[in-house]
C-alpha cells in the first residue's frame, strides 16, 4: 500500500442502506362477546399499537396489537310512537386488543439489520354476528375475521470513507 501525502484528508460517514422491503398478510379471527347483547353495531374504530419487527436471517419478524373500539346499540324496548315504530337502548362501546405476529420475506436481511413498519393495515374483513336473541333482536358475540397487511424496510448501517481525490470506498 502506498503512503498518502499528509494533504490528503480522509473522512467517514455512517449511512443507512436500503437491504430490502417486503410485505406480508396475516388473517386473525377473534370473537367478541358483547355485554350487553348488541342490537346493531354502529361503528367500528380501527388502530395499531406496538407495531415492532426485528431482522433474522432472510425474515422479518413482526409483532404488533389490532385496537378495535366497537360502538353498538343494545336493546331495551320496542313500541310504537304516533303510529311510528321504534327500537330503543343504550349505544355502549367495546375496546379489543387483538395481538398479531407474522414473518415477512425480506432477502439478504440478517441479524442485527435495522427494520421499520412502514404501513400497518386492515386491509379486509368480515363480521358475523353469533348468539342470537330473536325475541330482542340482538346478539351475544361478534366474530371478526381481519386481514392485516403489513409492509417493512431493512437497512444496514454501513461506513464509508472519502480520500481526498473524491474517491470512496466502504469499510
Amino acid at each position: 500500500m502506498t503512503p498518502k501525502p499528509k494533504d490528503d484528508v480522509e473522512s467517514t460517514a455512517c449511512l443507512d442502506v436500503v437491504v430490502g422491503t417486503g410485505e406480508g398478510q396475516v388473517l386473525v379471527a377473534t370473537e367478541i362477546p358483547l355485554q350487553p347483547p348488541a342490537f346493531a353495531i354502529k361503528e367500528v374504530v380501527k388502530t395499531f399499537r406496538n407495531v415492532t419487527c426485528t431482522a433474522i436471517r432472510d425474515k422479518v419478524i413482526v409483532t404488533g396489537t389490532l385496537v378495535k373500539d366497537i360502538n353498538f346499540k343494545t336493546f331495551e324496548r320496542e313500541d310504537c310512537f304516533d303510529t311510528i315504530p321504534r327500537v330503543c337502548g343504550d349505544v355502549r362501546h367495546c375496546e379489543v386488543e387483538i395481538p398479531f405476529s407474522l414473518f415477512v420475506d425480506v432477502r439478504r436481511a440478517r441479524p442485527g439489520d435495522r427494520c421499520e413498519v412502514v404501513v400497518a393495515e386492515v386491509e379486509g374483513e368480515i363480521d358475523e354476528l353469533r348468539e342470537p336473541i330473536p325475541e330482542k333482536k340482538s346478539f351475544r358475540v361478534l366474530l371478526e375475521r381481519v386481514v392485516i397487511r403489513v409492509v417493512v424496510r431493512v437497512t444496514r448501517r454501513t461506513e464509508h470513507g472519502w480520500g481526498a481525490s473524491g474517491e470512496t470506498e466502504e469499510e
